[in-house]
């Protein structure tokens, strides 16, 4: 991996040699070898470019010119040992360890790195709880967030001090924030929060809040589009159930397990939900999935069980009529494994979802092999509700055999055909085109299903040609009409057209 400076143009590392390591820099070694170190020849221009660094032999330490030193890998080790002691990192498509001395170089550096453009969906940020946050520290972090404001912005392990806290309660756009055992300063966001008018975005804790910190926010619930916490009480869920956000998320423990919610009003369309309990809360669950149903409008469901305990039949019916009931349902995720189902219960979820009119996204802990060890029912399933996608919980498809990976594969077609009659007309021709031309080329079920979906396209198509070869049509006549009339001595008719050819036929 060792670049010679200069040789490449657009070479993006150089390798230092131990002569040219600088009064800040030094040498890294672990278990007696040493460890090549690079230099940035030029900035990169996306995080995607540093890829092909992050792999190979454990991936590559990179000396900056403020005296931090980035290690650059693909998140399966860790860094070798340094003398430094702090660190910040970022995950962003590719792993980066930014070690060093200085606090401010350290999120000069980050600024760096978390400022480059990337085709992920969300960036992780992690740091060292003696890295010390102060007002310019925390302005530095914002920078980084205000380049991933698209994104899903998610603090790993990390205390979130009061100059960090109150710096994310106070963007000036939505974000998608998520705290993964990541703690903020109560105190400071609140006080920020407080008075906020404009759309906060998404807030999702792994870990519960404080009391003084909920109990303002859920007087402000209308500022959050998503909205996930754990261990609430009895009387903010009932809030939050009513709240006018599209998304709500939160555990159910064993202080919440005889809630009532029969007449609750359930306002959110996504609902996830986790159980924390030592006994079934039989009570909560059969009022909820009941109450739901009554409702019918809930677009997606997420229920997170006891992997081991066996779920009770009235609750397993209880699903079953919320599914049959609810019309809108677009996903529904069970992590709960097989060995908590009954295997009617199993039989009967595969036989409503294959009536299921809207449902797209199916997911569960395991496969029932036991009960269908050639996974027939999942085959069946899949031929007759062609819509229904179905995964494990980490949303990858199940595999057995080759016939089922074609079922996959044409139900991911038909679905893609179904999902382009959403775009612009100039799109879906595209499309089309090129789809019959590749996708759908020598495979019947997938043309007549292309076609069917876009048999407007098709019609324009049709339409179009048949006015090409009418004024083709027309143009011959004129031609021959002209060469008689010169032949004769008489002036072409400049009339002659669509209605005189008409009668000629």
């Amino acid at each position: 991996m060792a670049i010679t400076p200069g040789r490449n143009p657009n070479s993006l590392l150089a390798l230092i040699l131990p002569s040219e390591l600088q009064a800040n820099q030094f040498a890294v070694t672990e278990k007696g070898k040493e460890w090549p170190l690079y230099k940035f020849l030029r900035a990169p221009s996306a995080i995607e470019e540093l890829k092909p660094y992050s792999t190979g032999q454990g991936g590559v330490l990179v000396w900056m010119d403020n005296g931090t030193l980035a290690y650059i890998n693909n998140g399966g080790r860790f860094p070798p040992p340094t003398r430094f002691a702090k660190f910040f990192d970022l995950h962003s498509g590719v792993c980066i360890r930014i070690l060093g001395d200085s606090d401010d170089a350290i999120l000069e550096t980050a600024t760096f790195f978390g400022a480059l453009e990337s085709f992920q969906k969300q960036i992780e940020i992690s740091y060292k709880h003696n890295l010390d946050f102060d007002d310019a520290r925390a302005e530095q972090l914002a920078l980084i967030m205000d380049k991933n404001q698209t994104r899903k912005i998610c603090f790993i392990g990390a205390k979130l001090n009061s100059a960090v806290s109150a710096m994310i309660a106070t963007r000036p756009y939505p974000i998608n924030l998520y705290l993964e055992n990541a703690s903020i300063d109560d105190d400071a966001f609140l006080k920020h929060f407080q008075g906020r008018t404009t759309p906060f975005g998404s807030l999702s804790s792994e870990k519960s809040l404080a009391t003084s910190l909920f109990k303002t926010i859920f007087h402000q619930l209308n500022l959050f589009e998503h909205f996930r916490v754990n261990r609430l009480p009895n009387d903010l869920i009932l809030q939050l159930l009513s709240a006018s956000v599209k998304s709500v998320g939160f555990t159910v423990g064993d202080e919440n397990k005889d809630l009532d919610l029969m007449a609750a009003d359930i306002v959110p369309k996504d609902i996830r939900i986790q159980t924390l309990y030592e006994a079934f809360p039989s009570t909560f669950m059969l009022s909820f999935l009941r109450r739901v149903a009554q409702l019918g409008h809930v677009e997606s469901l997420e229920l997170s069980l006891h992997e081991h305990d066996p779920i009770p039949v009235e609750v397993g019916m209880a699903l079953l009529g919320l599914l049959g009931a609810s019309k809108n349902l677009k996903s529904l995720k069970l992590p709960v494994s097989v060995d908590a189902l009954d295997d009617q219960f199993i039989k009967d979820l595969f036989d409503v979802i294959e009536k299921h009119d809207r449902l797209t996204v199916f997911s569960i802990t395991a496969y029932p092999t036991k009960l269908d060890p050639q996974f027939k029912w999942l085959k069946h399933l899949m031929q007759r509700n062609r819509r229904v996608h179905v995964t494990d919980n980490h949303g990858t498809n199940w595999k057995y055999d080759r016939e089922l990976e074609k079922i996959y594969a044409l139900n991911r077609f038909l679905h893609g055909s179904h999902m382009v009659t959403k775009e612009p007309l100039s799109i879906r021709t595209l499309v089309l085109g090129t789809a019959l031309t590749y996708g759908a080329v020598n495979h019947f079920q997938r043309a007549a299903s292309l076609l069917a979906d876009q048999a407007d396209i098709l019609c324009e198509i049709l339409h179009e040609i048949d006015l090409a070869n009418e004024a083709h049509d027309d143009s011959s006549l004129l031609k021959r009409k002209a060469d008689d009339d010169d032949d004769e001595g008489n002036p072409a008719d400049p009339e002659l057209g669509p209605r005189r050819k008409r009668q000629w036929k």
